[in-house]
């Protein structure tokens, strides 16, 4: 009879572990998760950028990411963004230290929690890469619920 009652409670914790844990791996974070990262930088010379992010809602077809640069990084060159993740086409615009893509309209919605990455070439280095370098970013669609906070990443060289 204890015996029992041992495996019954060992056999309802085991399911309870297991229901908390699919749960943790299926329920989007509260916050975007992104990275930049500057790939094969060197200082002062252009570089390809990448934005990786794990978007916390739906990016609709016409979503926005909007990220400003820190005055370091040249953007003078900067003339394409792409994606192997995003279907339907971006289109690329500048003002300043400010870079919006904008999804086309067209392709498929991505489901929050598929992680999302971005291209944007060519970017001009700071002199110093050991410095730290922020860049702030913002994702804006019409399909979430309330907007997102603008986050501050450090970009990685």
């Amino acid at each position: 009879m204890n015996k029992m009652r041992c495996l019954r409670s060992l056999f309802a914790l085991c399911a309870l572990f297991l229901a908390s844990t699919l749960s943790a791996q299926t329920t989007p974070s509260r916050a975007d998760s992104f990275t930049i990262q500057a790939l094969k930088a060197q200082p002062g010379s252009n570089s390809l950028y990448e934005i990786a992010f794990i978007p916390r809602d739906t990016l609709a077809t016409d979503a926005e990411i909007v990220i400003n640069f820190p005055a370091a990084c040249a953007l003078s060159e900067l003339e394409i963004a792409g994606s192997s993740d995003i279907n339907g086409g971006l289109q690329l615009t500048r003002d300043g230290q400010q870079v919006t893509v904008r999804r086309s309209g067209l392709g498929d919605a991505l489901p929050p929690g598929q992680r999302v990455s971005l291209k944007l070439g060519m970017i001009g280095n700071p002199e110093d890469l050991n410095a730290s370098y922020a860049a702030e970013v913002t994702v804006q669609s019409s399909a979430q619920a309330a907007p997102n906070a603008t986050q501050r990443i450090v970009i990685g060289f």
